[in-house]
Order: structure tokens, then sequence, then C-alpha cells
């Protein structure tokens, strides 16, 4: 690991490694090409996976789901739509009204104590739906009830009132 401070620019530090690099190379015999991490492009998903993991807790009868999508394009040519997924996200999730949280959370025997939207910002983003304290004999239950929740917003149901809000919000960073 190397640590570097001060107001030296990255051309120049790259120069003074090379030569430090280059002997390195010479020294060392390598059998394989080396490839770089995260530049590998992964196969596209042919179908879905739905599986269930088993880790411990102190409280085995509540449990967590996930939902993910893995994002068709690369990170940084889709920043467009990840804010956009983001801000939907927000609108489905960000308060008691937001139509998850009152689909699957404040009903009287609630699906989850939570949903929330993240996204892993790898090469190929991902969206994950995650869903806090299911109880585990309703586990099955998550992804039929979300795409229920989803299919019941119309054109007529959508607030763009809110989701204007929360756009204005976002982009003031609040």
């Amino acid at each position: 690991m190397l640590i570097v401070t001060g107001g030296i620019g990255a051309e120049e530090i790259f120069k003074a490694l090379e030569s430090t690099e280059e002997k390195i190379l010479r020294k060392t015999k390598v059998k394989d090409p080396f490839v770089r991490p995260f530049q590998t492009e992964y196969p596209d998903l042919t179908e879905n996976l739905n599986q269930t993991i088993q880790f411990p807790s102190s409280d085995e009868t509540f449990g967590r789901a996930t939902l993910a999508w893995r994002l068709p394009g690369h990170l940084w040519a889709t920043h467009r739509r990840l804010l956009g997924l983001k801000l939907l996200g927000s609108y489905l999730t960000s308060t008691s009204l937001a139509p998850l949280m009152k689909d699957l959370v404040e009903i009287p025997n609630p699906l989850a104590t939570d949903v929330d939207f993240d996204f892993q910002l790898f090469s190929d983003p991902t969206m994950d739906v995650l869903f806090k304290n299911v109880p585990v004999d309703r586990l099955d239950q998550v992804e039929k009830a979300f795409r229920e929740s989803l299919d019941k917003l119309t054109v007529d149901n959508f607030d763009m009132d809110r989701m204007r809000t929360l756009s204005t919000s976002m982009a003031v960073g609040v």
C-alpha cells in the first residue's frame, strides 16, 4: 500500500514508480497474463434465481428478504437511469404513506417492518429492494406482495406532486 499526500500530481507519481515496476516485472516470471480485477464482463442472466440463505440470528422468527436486479449497462453510462430509479425507490418507500410501506408495512399484519431501495454501484450496477424483519414463515410471500403493490400503481394514483417534492429534495441534497 502506498499513501501519498501533498501537492504532487498523479502523473508524477506514476512516472516515479515506472522504473520500479519495470524492475519488478523483469525479475518476475509471469505464467498467465494479469487480469485486472473488476474488468471482467459478466454474462447476461438467462433465468431468475430464488435462493434462501440460512444465517445465525438472535431471533430466528424473523428474516430478511432481498429482491435484486442487475441493471443493464455500465455504471458510467447509466448515471441518469440510476438517479431516476433512486427517485422512484424514494417515492415507493420513503414515508409511511409511500406505496410499498402502505401496502406491506403499515397494515394490521405487516409483511415487514421496513422496505428500502439500495444500489450496488459496481461496474454493472445492481438495484436491491430490502425487506427487513419479515416473519420467517412469510418469506415466500415477499416477491408476490411486492409485485402486487407495484401493479396497483397507475397514472391515476401516482402522486406527481409528491414525486416533484422528492425530486427537488434530491436535487438540493436534503
